[in-house]
């Protein structure tokens, strides 16, 4: 009888171990990267499992993943019910978990995100009830991707620095790297093309070191290919033509990478892209037939779609195509209606406006009006004083993750230096007479040290002594030198955007946004410089002005072409008086 139990539970064993290992062949072939070779492994390993077994669960899962990631529409739709309807899915929550995370992210390719979100939305949902901190470092993610798409930055940005949050405790460089990639997507959704740069480069550096590690998912180098893109768009608009130019080139080599067709169709618009900005016409033509065969050929993404028209309707914009222009401006127009996300349809408004304005002004001014309404709301969530504050608690989350790295760097470096201390004492031990002598020498120079820190106590007592003799003239005279200087900045700033408004015909808000030294509020609905004017008043100024500000602001309208020779002499004479007064309370300080 134990004799007949012993082999039961051997077999037992035997057939679970088997399948966990067949499951797991069908995994790490998707780690691979080679989804066309994992979906042959999967199929296989499909069969050696024992049907409604936790392990035929498991693989009809990645099953679904890889059929998402290839784009088989058919297949998809097929697994994503298998899964479901199979008899073990109702009591596995992992398999709940990720079959919403799959199911929202083939909404989200689909460009259909309000259906996305709900699954995305049941999938974190299911985390926080588990309280599983991997999991929820996922789902704030995919949360923030979902929100941004739908427009709602606040709420993408809160999950993204919650996301990055857990990823920093618990997570891998991969899936660290992934949060700081979409957060580089935001700021540049946001026009903070710098932050969007530093965003993508330190995620960049995150797959770098990631793909260095042992035994790494080698889907990886899909994303660094993808990074690329987003890097030369970023480059692009914070006007680095050496960068773009740099990533663009590394874009055209990894384009074998691309496995499928969404992936490919990215890659040739934001080629695209580049090549109109660096105004190779005919190449663009090219790509863009290449793009839209691809397009007919594969399931329809309408974002895509509608930057595919707008890019269309400024190349014929540049080939002076006027009729061409305007047609596929609309065609773009009447496809992103259906977008939450409005970015797009506002660019493709202001260039039917522009398109329109000598043809027919009134058709050119009703597009312009709906790109500043939309323009408008854009720059409201911009400047939401939310929105700020959560972007400077996530900069600080990343200085403050920075900072721990280099404790950590800097705590080994002093394990490897007490290691090397121990060897010296160890050879010093061996060499009795050499360890003599340093104690001696040791010991001089500490009687020449201790005479030296008396010399520097007498000699601090001394200035001292002088300071307090002539402490009352010396701040008598700085205090003095304060007021002058207040008075200069006000005057200079004073005169300064007079001298704007005249000359640009703008307000002092575009002042701000152009010149990117004041910030810009929204009080009840309105737009206010705040921080600006209060150096417009002796009685407003603070206490201790930033002068640098006020003095770069007139460098910054000096710089128009356009300025009159009056106005450019009565700002550098302002810009001299500043600096006498910097320079006099320097010394007097």
């Amino acid at each position: 009888m134990i004799r007949h139990c012993f082999v039961c539970c051997s077999l037992f064993f035997f057939s679970w171990t088997l399948a966990h290992a067949t499951e797991d062949r069908c995994q790490k072939s998707i780690e691979s990267g080679d989804y066309a070779k994992a979906e042959e492994v999967c199929q296989q390993s499909l069969h050696s499992v024992e049907p409604d077994s936790s392990s035929e669960l498991a693989i009809l899962l990645n099953l679904t993943s890889i059929y998402l990631h290839i784009q088989n529409p058919e297949n998809q739709t097929h697994y994503i019910n298998k899964v479901k309807n199979h008899p073990k899915f109702i009591n596995s929550i992992p398999t709940q978990y990720n079959w919403h995370r799959i199911v929202g992210q083939k909404y989200y390719l689909e460009a259909d995100y309000a259906t996305s979100k709900i699954h995305l939305l049941k999938a974190y949902n299911i985390a926080k009830q588990q309280a599983n901190q991997e999991w929820l470092s996922k789902s704030h993610n995919d949360m923030g991707l979902v929100e941004l798409k739908l427009g709602d930055y606040k709420s993408a940005l809160t999950h993204y620095q919650q996301s990055l949050e857990l990823k920093q405790q618990f997570g891998t460089d991969y899936q660290i790297a992934k949060t700081l990639n979409n957060l580089g997507m935001i700021n540049l959704y946001l026009e903070q093309a710098d932050q969007a740069v530093n965003y993508y480069e330190s995620a960049l550096t995150h797959y770098l070191k990631y793909s260095q590690s042992q035994n790494f998912d080698h889907r990886v180098f899909l994303d660094i290919a993808h990074i690329y893109q987003d890097l030369t768009k970023a480059y692009v608009a914070a006007n680095n033509t050496e960068k773009a130019d740099y990533y663009a080139q590394a874009i055209i080599n990894s384009l074998d990478t691309n496995s499928n067709s969404t992936q490919q169709l990215r890659t040739l618009i934001n080629l695209s892209q580049w090549h109109l900005d660096n105004g190779n016409l005919d190449v663009l033509h090219q790509l863009l037939i290449a793009s839209k065969t691809l397009m007919d050929k594969s399931q329809l993404n309408p974002e895509l779609l509608a930057q595919w028209y707008l890019l269309k309707a400024k190349m014929h914009q540049k080939n002076q195509q006027t009729s061409a222009a305007i047609a596929a401006v609309e065609d773009g127009i009447l496809i992103s209606a259906d977008l939450p996300e409005t970015s797009l349809k506002a660019d493709l408004l202001y260039l039917k406006a522009a398109l329109l304005e000598d043809i027919n002004p009134r058709q050119a001014l009703q597009a312009f009006k709906e790109y500043q309404q939309l323009r408008s709301q854009f720059l409201q969530q911009k400047y939401d004083s939310d929105l700020k504050t959560i972007q400077h608690q996530i900069e600080t989350q990343k200085i403050q993750q920075q900072l721990l790295n280099q404790e950590l760097t800097n705590s080994r470096q002093q394990q490897k230096l007490h290691q090397l201390t121990s060897l010296v004492l160890i050879v010093s031990l061996v060499l009795i007479s050499m360890t003599a002598l340093l104690v001696f020498y040791q010991f001089k120079r500490k009687k020449e040290k201790q005479a030296l820190m008396q010399s520097i106590r007498y000699h601090k007592q001394q200035l001292l002594i002088f300071q307090t003799s002539h402490k009352a003239n010396l701040e008598a005279s700085s205090e003095s030198h304060k007021e002058a200087l207040k008075k200069a900045l006000v005057e200079l700033l004073i005169d300064a955007t007079t001298i704007w408004e005249k000359t640009t015909q703008t307000s002092l808000i575009e002042l701000a946004e152009q010149s990117k030294i004041w910030t810009v509020s929204i009080d009840n609905g309105t737009l206010r410089t705040r921080s600006l004017e209060k150096y417009l008043s002796l009685e407003k100024i603070p206490h201790n002005p930033r002068w640098r500000n006020v003095v770069q602001t007139g460098h910054f309208i000096l710089s128009q072409d356009n300025l009159q020779t009056k106005d450019r002499h009565i700002l550098e004479a302002h810009l001299e008086n500043v600096m006498e007064e910097v320079r006099a309370l320097s010394l007097n300080g």
